[in-house]
């Protein structure tokens, strides 16, 4: 783990408010639109994106933590004598700390004080009852306007509070340590104590707090417990604090379960301490609990999918796919059924919390390198995540050395100059300054130092007396070798992989990086980062103000450096790095000149055999006619057509139908073509053979969908030309059309016939603008106008109603 200091950041904050703040280049996974399960750096991830998070990631400690009781010497004889410190946390005193923490306060002379709504007697008495059981003493009450008071245990009940670290305020109220290291039957049990503090059940289970803190805690925790609630803000109330000053107020977070299923898992799994758990939840609560479409894939490809999931759920898969997603109830159907896990990328899906990515901002942080081998990940904050997680308040870089006692840092993708900040070891000045040593001539001498690339550590500054320096092993100091033993000997401990960043000078060899890895396979270790310092254009943590190797050479130093790395010039030109980035230059520079290659379409035969299908959509009868390869039996090309001549929908279709052909004839996946069609809405739906038809493109990708699924007869009868295909739709229609041989009623003088006109083009436009076609259904004639609310066509008396 390295000291960053100050560093960019990101800050991701998905739909559902789980929010994680990182370096740019730290790794989260994703899910693509291809469904693959990969690493993203934090500065490519967008909004829209699928980030991945892990459902039920607790780890059971199996025991409870042990507490501080040093207040027990204070204990006097004038003290109940009755009155006891718990050495360790239990599920009983987790109660009354979530309570505590929701909505409780520290009293220097009553102790514990805890307030209670009013409407709540019994859950006054199960405190005391809880109160008498922890600390051995009857709480007292006090009856105030709206809740009932009750106090806990006295003075050395607060300054235990204290002791544990236990003092909050509304605003800063978190979920203490020992819970997040604690069994998960403690956690359970202060969350119950919390929520019946400050949460509700009421048609859906939900909890309020002004500290962002303990909402961001309590979210992430439940997720470990595989339960999922949403996060949000909102102001105060405008009778909230009226007297508070605009700095002091502050908004309120709410948390609520995502959806009822959500909620039912909460009241089963924690529940409250008496609120009532019988309660007539909500049928939904802001979303479903859904992964992205493109997890269909990986459904489809689980172990007896096909033999033990009947056509209903297959159905519904298949809906998944072409609509939004795929839920989580049904995941858990398939795999009842197939009696195997859904996995994508070697994980089990179930396991996984797949939310969208809301906002990216960026910021600054106090972040902490945490060096991770490539096939280990850990969660941060709920987030499967790899690498560099921004970490709050200056704390031990654990098992590694400080890089040094001043160096160079990197903060933007400036190589040298404005952005290249020198940073000190916090320890190191705080030693100097205990010492009474000039922190500022050690700056300014170590600073000259580097700007000259002179710097040679703490041993080369004069204002640094040896006393002091020896006391700081840096990164340098330590061999290959020596890093590695470091590491190895924290291993032996831990069950989890642990790694840390070899630091190799600049001249180590391969045979060095050979010896260290074989050492740190030979004694245990899981895995290991090896750097050889001074290989990176632009390296985070430097001494040297010349942070790149040739950037400021003239001809000739270049030429001598690269001898002396490569052994000549042909060497350098030979080397298989320098040859690849030679070929993508080369490749950049003539890629103008070549002329772009389009897949090519496939010559028409002389005779296809095809399939028409009609289709009902909310703008009249839709005939799609399939013709198919003869050759591989595959979709070749398709037609379309309304039975109406000319016309907006008519034009738009025939265009449309003419990109899918050749689509098709390109060799376009036809099914990814129905993926595409699929689920495009308009303002007018119909219904065909049970499926509901929401546009003219989704006509269009129901009819390929059931092509290719085998859901139409494919005898081949006698072909038919479109135009045939067009006149079994007009003899269906054999009434006579009145529009065109006989006016559409008694002729007016001119002036009434001008204000018809303007009437018909007036519902004409309001027609356009509601994003309707303005033609005819049934005629195709552009002459809807709206009668007594209803478009009616006024050449063929069409009516909508």
């Amino acid at each position: 783990m390295y000291d960053n200091g100050f560093d960019a950041v990101k800050t991701i904050t998905t739909d559902t408010g789980f929010s994680i703040a990182a370096t740019p280049d730290h790794k989260f996974r994703v899910l693509t639109e291809e469904n693959e399960y990969c690493w993203r750096k934090a500065r490519d991830i967008d909004s829209s994106d699928s980030i991945v998070l892990k459902r039920g990631s607790y780890i059971d400690r199996g025991e409870a933590c042990n507490l501080d009781v040093s207040e027990r010497e204070n204990i006097h004889f004038r003290s109940d004598q009755n009155l006891r410190l718990p050495e360790r946390m239990s599920p009983e005193l987790a109660v009354l700390l979530g309570f505590y923490v929701g909505d409780g306060h520290l009293n220097t002379t009553n102790g514990v004080e805890l307030a209670v709504d009013a409407e709540y007697p019994e859950t006054a008495k199960r405190l005391i009852e809880l109160g008498e059981h922890v600390f051995g003493v009857t709480a007292t009450t006090e009856e105030k306007a709206n809740c009932v008071l009750v106090s806990i245990g006295g003075q050395h009940v607060t300054r235990f509070f204290e002791d544990n670290g236990w003092e909050k305020s509304s605003r800063t109220a978190c979920i203490p340590d020992e819970f997040l290291d604690s069994s998960e039957e403690i956690t359970r049990a202060f969350l119950r104590g919390l929520f019946e503090a400050d949460g509700t059940a009421s048609r859906k289970v939900e909890l309020a707090t002004t500290s962002e803190t303990l909402a961001k805690q309590v979210q992430t925790v439940l997720l470990s417990l595989n339960i999922v609630f949403k996060r949000d803000e909102k102001p105060l109330p405008s009778y909230h604090d009226r007297n508070s000053s605009p700095e002091e107020e502050s908004p309120i977070f709410n948390l609520r379960g995502l959806n009822k299923a959500q909620d039912k898992k909460f009241l089963d799994e924690i529940g409250f301490i008496n609120k009532s758990t019988d309660i007539e939840l909500k049928e939904s609560s802001y979303r479903k609990d859904k992964y992205p479409p493109s997890v269909v894939d990986a459904v489809r490809e689980t172990e007896g999918y096909y033999e033990n999931c009947d056509r209903s759920i297959k159905n519904k898969v298949n809906d998944a796919k072409r609509r939004s997603g795929l839920t989580y109830n049904l995941l858990q159907t398939v795999e009842e059924h197939t009696e195997e896990p859904v996995t994508v990328g070697g994980r089990e899906l179930s396991a996984l919390f797949v939310d969208t990515v809301e906002s990216v901002d960026g910021g600054v942080a106090y972040t902490k390198d945490i060096s991770v081998p490539s096939n280990n990940t850990y969660v941060a904050n709920g987030f499967v995540t790899h690498n560099t997680t921004s970490m709050v308040g200056n704390t031990t870089g654990g098992c590694e050395p400080i890089y040094n006692v001043a160096y160079y840092k990197n903060v933007s993708d400036d190589v040298q100059g404005d952005e290249m900040l020198v940073e000190f070891d916090d320890y190191f000045l705080r030693v100097l300054e205990e010492n009474d040593i000039d922190v500022g001539a050690v700056k300014q001498e170590a600073q000259e130092q580097m700007a000259e690339n002179e710097f040679d550590g703490v041993d080369g500054l004069t204002t640094v007396p040896d006393a002091v320096g020896e006391l700081f092993v840096t990164t340098g100091d330590l061999s290959a070798k020596e890093h590695a033993g470091v590491q190895t000997s924290c291993q032996e401990g831990v069950d989890s992989a642990i790694s840390k960043t070899v630091n190799a000078p600049n001249s180590s060899t391969l045979e060095d990086a050979k010896e260290v890895f074989e050492y740190i396979y030979n004694h245990g270790g899981k895995g290991v980062t090896y750097y050889r310092d001074g290989t990176r254009s632009k390296q985070v943590l430097t001494t040297r103000a010349q942070n790149t190797e040739f950037a400021e050479m003239d001809e000739a130093e270049v030429v001598q450096e690269i001898e002396e790395i490569f052994g000549s010039i042909e060497g350098f030109l030979e080397h298989e790095t320098v040859r690849d980035h030679l070929d993508q230059e080369l490749e950049s520079v003539l890629g103008g000149e070549r002329e772009d290659r389009y897949a090519e379409k496939k010559p028409r035969p002389d005779q296809l055999h095809g399939v028409t299908q009609r289709i009902d959509t909310g703008y009249g009868k839709l005939y799609v006619t399939i013709n198919e390869d003869p050759t591989t039996g595959e979709p070749f090309e398709l037609f379309a057509n309304t039975g109406h001549s000319g016309g907006f929908t008519n034009s738009f279709t025939d265009a449309l139908a003419k990109t899918i052909s050749v689509a098709l004839r390109s060799g376009v996946d036809p099914y990814e073509i129905v993926d595409k069609l699929q689920g495009i809405r308009s303002p007018k739906v119909a219904w065909d053979k049970g499926e509901q038809i929401n546009s003219i493109p989704d006509a269009f990708g129901t009819a390929l969908r059931r092509y290719l699924d085998d859901e139409v007869d494919k005898t081949y009868p006698d072909q038919a030309t479109l135009e045939e295909t067009a006149g079994d739709n007009e003899r269906e229609h054999d009434a006579p059309d009145a529009s065109l041989d006989e006016p559409t009623g008694p002729e007016t003088d001119g002036g009434a016939a001008a204000a018809g006109d303007a009437g018909v083009e007036a519902d004409q436009q309001s027609i356009i603008d509601a994003g309707e076609s303005p033609e005819c259904p049934e005629c195709g004639a552009l002459s809807l106008y709206y009668s007594e609310g209803c478009k009616t066509c006024e050449s063929c008396g069409w009516s909508e109603c």
